[in-house]
C-alpha cells in the first residue's frame, strides 16, 4: 500500500484522489476477439465490436447512465456488488485482441469475490433511457458468475492505485490561483488551456532544479539519472489517451484498426513515461489534432443492449455495415 496521499487532476473530469481504503478497483478481461458457442448458438466477436463496445459504453456515461456488476446476470439491484467504471481495447497474454473493464467493488466483502468469480456480459439488441435515446447492442451489465461463456478469460487484477471520485475541491482554477498564473481572457472554463498552464508552469519549475551533471561529482548518485513517475499518474496519463483514441474512432475520424495500432504505439508505460519526464512532446497530442481534420466517416452504430443472436450477425451485416457502404460509395465515385 501507498503511505503517501497524492491528488491527480485529469482535465474535463472530477478529481480523483488514491483511495486511502483497501483496495476495490480491478481490471477484468472481459471477452477477446474469437468464435464462441453458448448452448446450440454459435457467434463471432471481432475488434470493431470491441471498439462498438467502449464508444458506446462512454456516450452512455456521459449520459449518466450506469453499467452495474451485479451477481449472475439479473436485474435485481439487491444483487449488485459493483459499477464497471471504464472500458478499453488491448492486446491480451495470448496476444488477441480484448476487452478490459475497470470495476469497482461497493465494498471489502463484494471485493473478495474477486479472488474467485468470473465475468460475463450482457448485451441486448436495444437499450433505451428515460430520455428516449436508443443504443443499439451496448453492454447493460457485466454478470459475476462460475459459468462463463467465453473460457479463458485473464483473472482480476487489482488495479495499482485504485482511483476515488470526490468532490472536486482543488480545481484547475483554485490551482492556477495557487501558482499565481494568470488565465487568459475568456479562457477560464477551456480545460485544455488550464492544463497547459499548468504544464508549462511545473516544466520552468523542473528547469530550475539543478540537474546531475551540475552537481559535483561526489554528490552524484544512480537515483538523480531519472525522476520517478507516480504508478497512478501513468495509468491515468494511459487511460486518457486511450479515451482520445476512442473519441477520434466514435467520431468517424480513424478506424478501429488504426485506433488499435495507435494504442499500442502511444498508450504503452515506456512511451508514457516517457512523454511525463520529458520536457518536450512525443508528438500524441499534435497527432490527435491533426487527426481531427479526417473527414467523419460513419465507422460503427451507436449501439444500445445486445443479445448472442446479434453478436454472430454483426460481423456479417452487409446492409448496415457502414466500412462497405463507404468503399461502394468511393467505388462509385471514381468511375
Amino acid at each position: 500500500m501507498l503511505d503517501t496521499h497524492v491528488v491527480l487532476i485529469a482535465p474535463g473530469l472530477k478529481t480523483w484522489e488514491l483511495s486511502e481504503s483497501k483496495e476495490r478497483t480491478y481490471r477484468k478481461e472481459l471477452i477477446y476477439v474469437g468464435d464462441f458457442v453458448k448452448d446450440t448458438l454459435k457467434f463471432s466477436v471481432d475488434e470493431d465490436l470491441l471498439h462498438h463496445w467502449v464508444s458506446t459504453f462512454n456516450e452512455m456515461k456521459d449520459n449518466g447512465i450506469d453499467v452495474p456488476v451485479p451477481v449472475e446476470h439479473t436485474q435485481d439491484p439487491e444483487k449488485r456488488r459493483g459499477t464497471l467504471l471504464g472500458l478499453s481495447v488491448a492486446r491480451n497474454d495470448k496476444g488477441v485482441p480484448a476487452l478490459f473493464g475497470d470495476i469497482q467493488f461497493k465494498d471489502e466483502t463484494a471485493a473478495s469475490l474477486a479472488t474467485t468469480a468470473q465475468t460475463s456480459i450482457y448485451v441486448p439488441p436495444e437499450f433505451q433511457d428515460g430520455k428516449g435515446r436508443k443504443y443499439k447492442r451496448p453492454i447493460q451489465h457485466v454478470a459475476l458468475t462460475d459459468y462463463p461463456v467465453v473460457p479463458g478469460l485473464k483473472e482480476f487484477q487489482v488495479i495499482a492505485a485504485s482511483f476515488q471520485e470526490r468532490e472536486n475541491e482543488v480545481s484547475l482554477k483554485t490551482l492556477i490561483g495557487k501558482l499565481g498564473l494568470k488565465i487568459p481572457e475568456g479562457k477560464e472554463d477551456d480545460d485544455a488551456m488550464l492544463e497547459t498552464l499548468i504544464v508549462n508552469e511545473w516544466k520552468v519549475l523542473k528547469s530550475k532544479t539543478p540537474k546531475p551533471e551540475d552537481k559535483k561529482p561526489e554528490d552524484k548518485k544512480p537515483e538523480d539519472k531519472k525522476p520517478a513517475i507516480a504508478a497512478g499518474l501513468i495509468s491515468m496519463a494511459k487511460e486518457n489517451r486511450r479515451m482520445k483514441l476512442d473519441k477520434l474512432v466514435q467520431d468517424g475520424h480513424i478506424t478501429p484498426a488504426v485506433c488499435s495500432k495507435l494504442g499500442e504505439q502511444y498508450c504503452n508505460n515506456e512511451r508514457v513515461s516517457l512523454s511525463l519526464s520529458s520536457d518536450s512532446s512525443d508528438g500524441f497530442d499534435e497527432m490527435i489534432e491533426a487527426l481531427k481534420e479526417n473527414d467523419p466517416l460513419v465507422l460503427a452504430e451507436k449501439t444500445g443492449p445486445q443479445d448472442i443472436m446479434s453478436l454472430s450477425n454483426y460481423r456479417n451485416d452487409k446492409d448496415n455495415n457502414p466500412l462497405l457502404k463507404d468503399a461502394e460509395k468511393r467505388a462509385a465515385e471514381a468511375k
